[in-house]
């Protein structure tokens, strides 16, 4: 923005050969860079390098750096939210899974130590162990077979607490599956907030290189073949 424009107007009385008549020219334009320091207040030129890895690190944190947090804010308030999302879906994926397989060792005498995840997966997709080796032996897949007599085994009282038990087992993988989505999420948060930091680097960094110019700029009033005068123009950007 241009705070001072000292216009200093010359009238003279010059006879040319042209004629050509309301034409502007520009005869002389001259740029002052003008160097800051922090002693003198003024602000200092940022790194833009600097900038994009604090972002990196933690959204927004490079925008306040830089001196603008406008934006940078609402990054650093996405990166809590989702990070609350994050740790509130595990927790409640846990809260699924654990309640799950009590429930299956009270209604189906699952023993819970030592088990895989597949293995509860399979007892909620089989009313017994019986059920489950008959049809793998039929799938031809005797390699999968479980031990009855072992801490394999399983029997649900119905079917109804066999689908109860399974839909709160997908409930609760579905919860962990979405913990994905929320840690892309951040990864790209912290991205864009890179990203973000080090373009308001650049621009800022442009700015302050325009702050203090001087620059002079005349025109021809009137035509050439009757000149009115010649107008000067000085201005200086603070």
């Amino acid at each position: 923005m241009k705070l001072i424009s000292i216009i200093i107007s010359t009238i003279f009385c010059i006879q040319l050969s042209f004629s050509q008549t309301n034409v502007t020219y520009d005869i002389l334009r001259i740029k002052e860079e003008l160097f800051y320091n922090n002693q003198s207040g003024t602000a200092s030129k940022k790194s833009v390098a600097l900038a994009s890895v604090l972002s990196l690190v933690m959204p927004g944190m490079g925008e306040l750096y830089v001196g603008n947090y406008r934006t940078g804010r609402y990054l650093t308030g996405a990166e809590g939210a989702l990070w609350l999302t994050y740790f509130s879906l595990d927790a409640y994926g846990n809260w699924l899974r654990d309640d799950g397989r009590r429930f299956a060792g009270m209604n189906a005498g699952v023993q819970l130590a030592g088990q895989d995840h597949q293995f509860f997966v399979n007892i909620g997709n089989y009313a017994d162990v019986y059920q489950y080796n008959e049809r793998k032996l039929q799938e031809r897949q005797a390699e999968k077979l479980y031990d009855p007599n072992s801490i394999y085994y399983w029997k649900w009282n119905n079917d109804t607490e066999r689908q109860k038990y399974k839909s709160q087992r997908i409930a609760s993988d579905r919860a962990f599956n979405n913990t994905y989505f929320v840690l892309g999420a951040i990864l790209a948060n912290h991205l864009i907030s890179a990203i973000n930091a080090g373009r308001t680097a650049v621009i800022q960094n442009r700015q302050q290189e325009t702050v203090g110019a001087i620059e002079f700029e005349t025109k021809l009033l009137g035509s050439f073949n009757k000149p009115d005068g010649l107008l000067l123009k000085i201005s200086k950007t603070f």
